[in-house]
């Protein structure tokens, strides 16, 4: 009897914690009010704004497996229209860990808070992606991350560190008006490769490094107005490649600047340039310098630069 009652304890024991098991994994992938919207939404192939539908921030979280797997089609039961995915005003609180994702549609995650990390080491996304207007309050990780269209981050914000070193667009690279806050350690963009036009215009950098160290940017790099604002530490540009015109118009340089063996094919343009501390312009440029009304506040070494004979006005910039 004694056996057979323990035989019985252990089987209800076992069944109950089978029971529990099963509740757990239906918790787990039960999803929120706003997640389910979503759902609909993207099912439907329209745009999720959840500003709109939900006002109060706190009802706007998402789960960080619900967005990975809507991102890579794995949420069960849903069959994302050929839209792709495209959400406004979301709120993801857990770190988002989308790293050799596979996303084989356009993903638009705009105006959405980023509260943990954002990894998106080696994704591969083969149509636009859209992180326009949105925060990201920890690091945010692109390094190895491939695009099949245009990338956007315009007026991103970014509070962590952020990596997008030798990521591939295969299109344009929008990051208009964003902010990179770090103060830590700087941006990095080193070997990052953009097959079309580059878009940095009145980005602010606030980071110590601000690594550009061998990027290729195939035509234009724009950088109209943008504001490196540590003068402590450096901007690095050496060995950059760009293919046409590199555009430095108004933008300041609060520290030193490095344009070591950068190779632009067209002109290198920095009209009303700030350059307020150190500055090496020793590159090769197919095209023509204009340094018209560029202020230099620091030394400045134009040795062996391939321009200064064909500057459309001769570099006689001003001191202090």
């Amino acid at each position: 009897m004694k056996r057979l009652s323990a035989i019985f304890v252990t089987t209800f024991l076992a069944i109950i914690s089978a029971s529990n098991g099963t509740d757990a994994a239906k918790k787990e992938n039960e999803l929120n009010p706003a997640e389910k919207w979503v759902v609909g939404r993207i099912t439907a192939g329209e745009i999720a704004n959840l500003s709109e539908q939900f006002p109060e921030e706190r009802d706007r979280k998402f789960s960080a497996k619900f967005v990975q797997d809507l991102l890579t089609g794995n949420l069960t039961g849903v069959e994302s229209h050929r839209n792709g995915v495209r959400i406004i005003g979301a709120v993801i609180v857990e770190p988002i860990d989308m790293s050799n994702g596979q996303i084989p549609w356009e993903v638009w995650l705009d105006h959405c808070q980023f509260s943990s990390a954002a990894n998106f080491e080696r994704a591969n996304c083969a149509g636009i992606v859209s992180f326009q207007d949105s925060t990201f309050e920890a690091h945010a990780n692109f390094n190895g991350m491939k695009v099949g269209q245009t990338a956007l981050f315009n007026k991103a914000v970014f509070k962590g560190w952020v990596d997008f070193g030798s990521a591939d667009i295969a299109g344009h690279f929008y990051a208009i008006e964003a902010q990179f806050k770090d103060k830590v350690k700087g941006p990095r963009f080193e070997s990052m490769k953009v097959r079309g036009l580059a878009f940095f215009r009145k980005a602010e950098f606030e980071g110590w490094w601000v690594n550009f160290l061998l990027a290729d940017f195939t035509r234009n790099f724009e950088a109209q107005g943008v504001k490196f604002t540590n003068g402590e530490w450096r901007v690095d540009f050496y060995g950059m490649k760009v293919g046409q015109i590199a555009n430095f118009n108004d933008a300041v340089f609060e520290g030193s600047v490095d344009f070591s063996w950068a190779d632009i094919a067209g002109n290198f343009e920095a009209q009303r340039a700030q350059f307020k501390n150190t500055v090496v312009l020793v590159m090769n440029c197919g095209g023509k310098g204009d340094f018209t009304g560029a202020k230099f506040s620091g030394s400045a070494y134009f040795a062996k630069s391939t321009f200064l004979e064909r500057a459309i006005k001769p570099i006689s910039p001003v001191f202090g």
